[in-house]
C-alpha cells in the first residue's frame, strides 16, 4: 500500500522498505534513548541512585532490537492485508502521513519517559500518561522543553524516513541500508540472548513502548484482591524482597497470605451528580451536604471516653493571613542539621521556636495538588490513582470560603498555575488573583534552563510588593506565597546558595532550601516593617516531603509512601495566639483549617472537616490519613503504628514507628485489625463523601452569583465547635 512508488524499491516485496524504516526508525530512536539515559546516569548531579554499569544499560538495546523486528513485522502484516487499496495514491500518502505522526508520538513517549526516570526513578504508567495529555500539561511539558532536547523528539521521524529514502535512491544504497540493518540488528539480539540482562528496574529495563504496553496489559486484569490478612497473629516481618518493579507497587508483600477472592472496590463514576444521588451519605437526603467529619467510633474515641476542652481564643479586630507554601520542602531536612552540623535553613528553624510547631507533621498525599487541596480545605483527598484535585469542576470549600468576600485574597508562585496546581478549587474556592508562570509580570527564569519556573527571588518581590499594597488597604487579607525552587531538578541559584558542593542531587536540594530560607527572612522582615506581625498569622509549611534514595528508587516524592514523601515542616505564628509550643502527636495537613478559624474567631460546622484543632487539649481521632499516587493508602495511630495497604497489588504491611521511624522493617497487618478495617473504611466513605459534597456544591453554585455567595451556608448554618 505505501511502497512501489519508487523505482528503486520495486525489487523489494511490496510493503517491505516501510516495514524496514519502521525497524531502523525503532533502533536509532532506542540508541538515542538509551545513549542519554547513560550520559544522565553518569551526571552525579543528575541521577543519585544506584551507579549503572554502560554494558548492563546498553545490553537492554538487545531487547529493543526485537521489539524493533516484532513493530516492523506487524507493519509489514497490516500493509499486506491494505496492499489492494494501494493502487490509490492518497491513501497511500495518508499511511505515511499516519506512520509520521506516530513515530512523533514515539519521540514524545521516549521524552516523557526518560524525564519521569530522572525525576522520580519512574516509567511513565498509565496513571501519568493520561495526567501529561491533558491539554495544558501538553502545553507546560511544551514550555519546560530544553530547545536543545528537540531533535530527540523528531529521531524516530528522522530515522524512518533516512532509511525509506536509502531504499528508494539506487541500488548501491539499498544495499548498504539491508546490510547495515541486518547486521545491527543481529548483532544486538546475539547480545542479548548471550548476555542475561542485569537486575534493573522494570523501567530501566523496557523500551518504553514495550513499559507503556505491559502498562496496558495489566489494566486490562481484573481487579487483585486484598491479601488476606490473619488477625491476632504476632507480629512478623514481612518480605524484603521486592517485587522488581519500582515503578509504584510497594517493594515486597506483606506475608499476610494469599489473596482472597475479595475484589477491590469498583471505580466509583465520574458523573458526580448522579453517583451523589445514588449515594444519600452521612444520613442526608439527596442533594444534602454529607458529613465530612470521622466521627465514628471506627476513627475517633467516643466524647464519654475522651472528653476534649476546646480553648478558643479571644475574639479582636479580623487578622490577616499569610500562608507560605514551601514545595518539596521536608521536615527532616528543613528542621534538623545537615550531616555537616550546618542548617540549611536556619532562619526557618529561629522561627520555630517562636511560634506552634508540628513536630511529626505530615501532608496528606504524596503530590502537590493533594498536598495544597488538604491545607486549604480542612479535608483528606481522594484516595483515587487519578488526581481528582486538579480537575475543572471541583467546587469544595477553602479557608477563603469561610472568611467570605471582606477579605483580600492573592495567592503568587513562580511555578505554573496549570501544572500539578488545583487551579479550578482555588478559584472556584474564592482565590480570584492567581498569579503564575504565564501571568507574572516577570520574564526572567530560574537558572539552568531545566525548572519550569520563574526566577524565584523576583516573584518574592512581586509577592512583596502585593503585600504592601493589601497592607495599606482596610480590609483584612489572605495572602499565599507557593514557592517551587526546592523542587527537582532543583535548580542552581549560584554561590550564593551554596551551604554545599553542587555535586549531586541532594546537595543542589540543600543549597536551594538555603536559598529558600533566605526567601522567607525577606518576607518575615517586610512584615516586619509594616507593622503585620502583630495582626497576621503566619502559616507555613510544605505542600509534601522529598525523598533521596532513603528507600530502594524512591526519589523526589509522587511515586512512594515512607514518611520521607509525607513529613514536612509546620508552624503557625502570631505572638498571642501561638506561644511558643511543640506538638509531637501526629497531625496532618486537614488540621490547619478549623487551627485557622479559631484563631480568627470564626464559626463552623465541625462535620463539614476533617482536620481537629490545635486548640484542643487532645486529638479525638484515632488516626490520619494519607495516600499516595501509587494508589497506597495508609494511616497513623496514635501509637504511631503506620499501616499501609495498596491497592495496585492488594498487600498489607505495617511499620511500628516508634522503635522503627526509618521505616526499615516491614511488618505483618495481623495484630492491627481495627486500623486495617479502619483504614478500608476511610478509603470507602471518602471515595463517596467527596463526590457527593462537590456534587451538592456544584449545584448550590448555579443558583449564586459568586462562590462565597453560593457557599454562604457554610457559616450562616454553622455550629461553633
Amino acid at each position: 500500500m505505501l511502497s512501489g512508488s519508487q523505482r528503486g524499491v520495486r525489487l523489494l516485496p511490496p510493503g517491505l522498505s516501510v516495514a524496514l524504516a519502521m525497524l531502523g526508525a525503532l533502533l536509532l530512536s532506542a540508541y538515542g534513548y538509551r545513549h542519554r539515559l547513560l550520559l544522565a546516569i553518569q551526571d552525579p548531579t543528575q541521577w543519585a541512585d544506584e551507579p549503572i554499569a554502560r554494558s548492563e544499560l546498553l545490553r537492554q538495546l538487545g531487547s529493543d532490537a526485537l521489539l524493533g523486528v516484532s513493530v516492523a513485522a506487524l507493519t509489514w502484516l497490516v500493509l499486506l492485508l491494505l496492499l489492494p487499496l494501494g493502487r490509490w495514491r492518497w491513501l497511500r500518502r495518508s499511511g505515511l502521513l499516519l506512520l509520521s505522526l506516530l513515530l512523533v508520538l514515539l519521540g514524545m513517549l521516549l521524552q516523557a519517559h526518560h524525564g519521569t526516570l530522572l525525576a522520580m526513578r519512574s516509567g511513565l504508567t498509565l496513571d501519568l500518561l493520561r495526567e501529561s495529555a491533558e491539554p495544558a500539561a501538553v502545553r507546560e511539558s511544551w514550555a519546560m522543553l530544553p530547545r536543545s532536547e528537540l531533535p530527540y523528539l523528531v529521531l524516530p521521524l528522522g530515522g524512518f524516513w533516512l532509511v525509506l529514502g536509502g531504499l528508494a535512491l539506487h541500488r548501491f544504497s539499498r544495499l548498504l541500508c539491508l546490510l547495515t540493518l541486518g547486521t545491527v540488528t543481529v548483532a544486538l539480539l546475539t547480545w542479548a540472548v548471550r548476555v542475561p540482562a542485569a537486575p534493573l528496574q522494570t523501567a530501566l529495563l523496557h523500551h518504553p513502548l514495550g513499559f507503556l504496553t505491559s502498562e496496558l496489559l495489566e489494566s486490562r486484569r481484573p481487579p487483585v484482591g486484598l491479601a488476606r490478612v490473619h488477625f491476632g497473629v504476632g507480629v512478623k516481618a514481612a518480605s524484603a524482597a521486592t517485587r522488581g518493579t519500582g515503578e509504584g507497587s510497594p517493594p515486597g508483600n506483606s506475608g499476610d497470605g494469599p489473596p482472597t477472592g475479595e475484589d477491590l472496590p469498583e471505580p466509583t463514576s465520574v458523573d458526580d451528580d448522579a453517583s451523589a444521588t445514588a449515594m444519600g451519605l452521612g444520613g442526608g437526603l439527596p442533594g444534602r451536604r454529607p458529613s465530612m467529619a470521622l466521627s465514628s467510633v471506627q476513627f475517633a474515641h467516643p466524647a464519654s471516653e475522651r472528653p476534649i476542652q476546646l480553648t478558643k481564643p479571644p475574639g479582636g479586630e479580623p487578622l490577616n493571613v499569610v500562608v507560605l507554601l514551601l514545595e518539596s520542602t521536608g521536615a527532616d531536612y528543613a528542621l534538623a542539621p545537615m550531616p555537616s552540623g550546618k542548617w540549611a535553613m536556619p532562619f526557618l528553624h529561629s522561627l520555630s521556636e517562636q511560634g506552634l510547631l508540628l513536630r511529626n507533621h505530615f501532608s496528606a498525599g504524596n503530590s502537590s495538588p493533594r498536598g495544597i487541596f488538604s491545607l486549604m480545605s480542612g479535608l483528606y483527598v481522594m484516595p483515587e490513582a487519578g488526581i481528582w484535585d486538579v480537575r475543572k469542576d471541583i467546587y469544595l470549600p477553602s479557608l477563603l470560603t469561610y472568611l467570605g468576600p471582606t477579605y483580600q485574597r492573592f495567592l503568587v508562585t513562580p511555578g505554573s498555575l496549570d501544572w500539578y496546581f488545583p487551579h479550578a478549587y482555588m478559584l472556584h474556592s474564592g482565590f480570584a488573583e492567581l498569579w503564575g508562570y504565564h501571568n507574572l509580570p516577570i520574564r526572567k527564569n530560574a537558572p539552568g534552563g531545566r525548572a519550569h519556573a520563574r526566577d524565584e527571588a523576583e516573584t518574592v518581590s512581586v509577592f512583596l510588593q502585593k503585600l504592601s499594597a493589601a497592607a495599606g488597604r482596610a480590609e483584612p487579607f489572605v495572602a499565599v506565597y507557593y514557592s517551587f525552587l526546592a523542587h527537582w531538578p532543583y535548580p542552581d541559584y549560584g554561590k550564593e546558595s551554596h551551604i554545599a558542593e553542587p555535586t549531586r542531587p541532594l546537595n543542589l536540594y540543600y543549597n536551594n532550601l538555603h536559598y529558600l530560607d533566605g526567601q522567607l527572612a525577606r518576607i518575615y522582615k517586610k512584615a516586619t516593617e509594616l507593622g503585620l506581625l502583630d495582626k497576621t498569622i503566619f502559616v507555613i509549611a510544605g505542600d509534601h516531603g522529598e525523598a533521596f534514595g532513603q528507600h530502594p528508587h524512591n526519589y523526589t516524592h509522587s511515586r512512594q509512601s515512607f514518611n520521607e514523601n509525607y513529613r514536612t515542616p509546620a508552624l503557625l505564628l502570631h505572638p498571642r495566639l501561638f506561644p511558643p509550643r511543640v506538638v509531637s502527636a501526629p497531625t496532618s495537613h486537614v488540621d490547619i483549617l478549623p487551627t485557622l478559624l479559631d484563631a480568627l474567631g470564626r464559626s463552623y460546622d465541625p462535620q463539614l472537616l476533617q482536620g481537629e484543632s490545635l486548640f484542643q487539649d487532645h486529638f479525638r481521632r484515632k488516626y490520619i490519613f494519607l495516600y499516595g499516587n501509587e494508589d497506597t493508602s495508609s494511616s497513623v495511630s496514635e501509637s504511631l503504628v503506620k499501616l499501609q495497604v495498596s491497592f495496585r497489588d492488594g498487600s498489607c504491611w505495617a511499620y511500628d514507628l516508634q522503635t522503627d521511624p526509618g521505616e526499615r522493617k516491614r511488618l505483618g497487618c495481623g495484630p492491627h485489625r481495627a486500623q486495617y478495617e479502619a483504614l478500608l473504611a476511610y478509603r470507602k466513605h471518602q471515595q463517596q463523601a467527596l463526590r457527593q459534597y462537590n456534587a451538592v456544591l456544584r449545584r448550590e453554585l448555579t443558583v449564586g452569583s459568586a462562590p462565597t455567595a453560593a457557599l454562604a451556608p457554610l457559616t450562616a448554618h454553622a455550629t461553633t465547635k
